[in-house]
């Protein structure tokens, strides 16, 4: 007699050909490998069953339902996306496992190539960078910029002008004079339900433990930002429908991609707010939650066609000490506090950048302990913005947009 280990398997996880097509599309490669806390997919089917009368008490007949609406639960260090320095720009068939939740979660993606981007030979400030001629970083986006033969900042293109580039927040110093720069993979705040659904392949020791879920989406993520520790992504996800194979027993393989390393300093890793560096806090962490409704159809598999996203919300959490934060504890709930931006690392293929353009103070902050030292809470929400760019008109995506992350 054989068993299955639950610790030895392999889990995929990409874009479906079109909802209720469950073959991936780009097909399944390395790179869609999820290196995430051991899970086992909990399955389900709907039973049905009718308050009939009956000769005694024997059990009711009952009929099978749909195979739809099951949970994942993932929680995996966040990745970069190339484990040597990048030649090139990041593009479609480089999204990975941890690009494609936070594009889920948040509505919508785009890449933003720097890699061809060089700072001029008089570059300018922290600031606002001077880049070589008709070389100029597009509103909206974000880059690698070098402030340094061999070092980077991660800069949020807030404003154009001719060739000079106005961060949403500084670079960490001055630019390196005629250097290239480094591209994203970047995901924004929408309003957009996916045009098609996540499919997972979980495969386990053994032939016969060979799952595919399909019609999937993202319920909620969460990044964990705190300093000293390493970088987490934890996601929630639902499927609309499941099926068994025989392709278990995945064999050999290695994970190809970069873990984040610990967010510190020397790694590049920074919290500003509002233009200021933070060098004092707890923890800092992202919340992204997704409400939705899923469409029914008789032809779909298990009966749900696809589901419609009907709101999506950010909340970031930053807790801090006290002689940091004191002097906010009367400001009052709906305070704007300007942008936050929060970098875990610097190094090209594996950096990783947040910004909410507009943070509000969802309330006034709380003391809590926090291991025999006394620190503020702040909870912040994605504010209105209109700020990108020198006209009031709003900008076209990822411009002007609430909340962003970028893979750099």
């Amino acid at each position: 007699m054989a068993f299955s280990q639950s610790n030895i398997g392999r889990v995929r996880l990409g874009k479906q050909t079109a909802w209720n097509n469950a073959t991936p599309s780009p097909a399944f490669s390395a790179i869609h490998v999820v290196e995430a806390e051991v899970f086992l997919p909990e399955l389900a089917t709907e039973v049905l069953s009718t308050d009939a009368m009956r000769g005694n008490y024997a059990a009711r007949r009952t009929v099978d339902g749909g195979k739809s609406n099951i949970p994942i639960s993932l929680r995996m260090p966040l990745h970069g996306w190339s484990t040597a320095t990048p030649p090139g720009d990041p593009t479609s068939s480089n999204q990975h496992p941890d690009a494609l939740i936070l594009e889920y979660a948040l509505g919508a993606s785009t890449y933003c190539p720097a890699r061809s981007k060089t700072t001029h030979s008089s570059p300018g400030t922290a600031s606002t960078t001077v880049m070589a001629s008709g070389e100029a970083l597009t509103e909206g986006h974000a880059m690698l910029c070098a402030i340094g033969a061999d070092s980077f900042s991660v800069g949020w293109s807030k404003d154009v002008s001719g060739d000079s580039v106005t961060w949403a927040q500084d670079l960490s110093s001055a630019p390196h004079a005629s250097t290239d720069g480094f591209g994203s993979m970047l995901q924004y705040m929408d309003t957009a339900s996916p045009a098609t659904g996540l499919v997972m392949h979980y495969q386990g020791q053994d032939a016969n433990t060979d799952i595919t879920l399909s019609n999937g989406m993202v319920t909620s993520a969460k990044i964990i930002m705190n300093p000293n520790a390493q970088p987490m992504l934890e996601a929630e996800l639902v499927f609309g429908a499941w099926a068994l194979g025989t392709s278990g027993a995945p064999g050999l393989y290695e994970y190809t991609l970069p873990q984040l390393p610990v967010a510190v300093g020397n790694n590049g890793a920074r919290l500003m707010v509002n233009n200021s560096l933070n060098s004092s806090v707890f923890t800092v962490e992202l919340d992204l939650s997704v409400e939705y409704q899923p469409v029914l159809g008789h032809s779909a598999a298990e009966g749900i066609s696809q589901y419609i996203v009907t709101n999506r919300d950010a909340t970031l959490t930053i807790t801090e000490p006290t002689t940091h934060a004191y002097n906010d504890m009367n400001v009052a709930g709906g305070t704007a506090i300007g942008a936050i931006q929060v970098d875990l690392c610097t190094t090209p293929g594996r950096a990783f950048s947040m910004l909410l353009p507009s943070a509000v103070l969802e309330n006034t902050r709380t003391l809590g302990d926090n291991n025999g030292v006394v620190g503020t809470t702040s909870v912040y929400k994605a504010g209105y913005y209109d700020n990108d760019g020198s006209d009031s008109a709003v900008g076209t995506a990822p411009a002007d947009t609430i909340v962003r992350t970028a893979f750099l």
